[in-house]
């Protein structure tokens, strides 16, 4: 599924500035296809993906040149918000010792003594109430780009034709889309193998309340949205291909919008696209 295609997408970002038609895209010299980061998103393995079919160092810098349409594809990482958080807790939150952990523990809203499920839910849900003043301006503080929904960056391409892909179909998602631009992909991407995993004492069914779920499908109700019908267009590739996606709930905050709406608003913004281009 395209950005410029996506109807949760387009209703969205109804009510913001258009977006400009010129980003930074990071970019595979060798094959050519190009890929914009959200963070939190599989971020980290794609840049040592691209780097090693470029034959580069794994920690080199990733090379970004200026949007061109055309040539090879373009894609976009976006993950279901429940899994984001969990491993924007885990990887900074909770056992980070960067700022981002101390800012958190000195606020004291961790026990990073945790090691019972209920504390470590007591966590979450105490992280969660200070991300979301920050994202609502309730805070001195700005969001910061581990937390910040990825609607914020997705509006910056919404105008482009960008492929939107899951993060928990990767796997056979990306070789999919690059099938005649790099067709060894998928084996690559074996051979590399998991990168920036944060270890989890516990996994997410466990440790995701039905209010840590509900305030998450509140204040990422429209990355929630993106998500499940970008999930829904990969579930029917995927089914004649042998992947079955789970589709994720229509939780309550998340879905207050109608498709009959999101229709109307992207309609409306691919005509005032068409009117700029003309």
């Amino acid at each position: 599924m395209l950005t410029s295609h996506s109807f949760a997408l387009a209703d969205a970002i109804a009510r913001q500035a258009p977006a400009q038609n010129s980003y930074h895209f990071q970019i595979s010299q060798r094959f050519g296809f190009k890929y914009y980061q959200i963070t939190k998103c599989g971020c980290s393995f794609v840049k040592v993906l691209i780097n090693h079919l470029d034959n580069r160092a794994s920690s080199a810098p990733p090379i970004k040149e200026q949007w061109a349409s055309g040539g090879a594809p373009a894609f976009v990482i976006i993950r279901n918000p429940i899994d984001r958080f969990l491993s924007l807790y885990f990887d900074k939150i909770f056992c980070g010792s960067s700022h981002i952990g101390q800012s958190f523990l000195t606020r004291g809203l961790v026990d990073r003594d945790a090691t019972s499920i209920e504390v470590h839910q007591t966590n979450l849900i105490q992280s969660l109430g200070w991300i979301n003043a920050t994202i609502k301006g309730r805070a001195y503080q700005k969001p910061n780009y581990h937390w910040r929904p990825q609607i914020k960056r997705l509006h910056k391409i919404s105008n482009l034709d960008v492929h939107m892909l899951t993060l928990d179909g990767l796997s056979w998602q990306l070789p999919y889309l690059l099938r005649n631009t790099c067709p060894d992909i998928a084996t690559v991407m074996q051979q590399i193998g998991l990168r920036n995993q944060s270890p989890k004492p516990f996994n997410a069914t466990q440790l995701t309340s039905q209010k840590l779920r509900r305030q998450i499908s509140r204040i990422y109700a429209a990355d929630e949205r993106v998500y499940a019908e970008v999930n829904r267009h990969w579930a029917e590739i995927g089914t004649g291909l042998g992947h079955h996606g789970q589709d994720i709930k229509q939780t309550a905050r998340g879905w207050l919008v109608t498709d009959r709406q999101a229709l109307r608003n992207h309609i409306k913004r691919r005509r005032e696209q068409s009117e700029m281009g003309a």
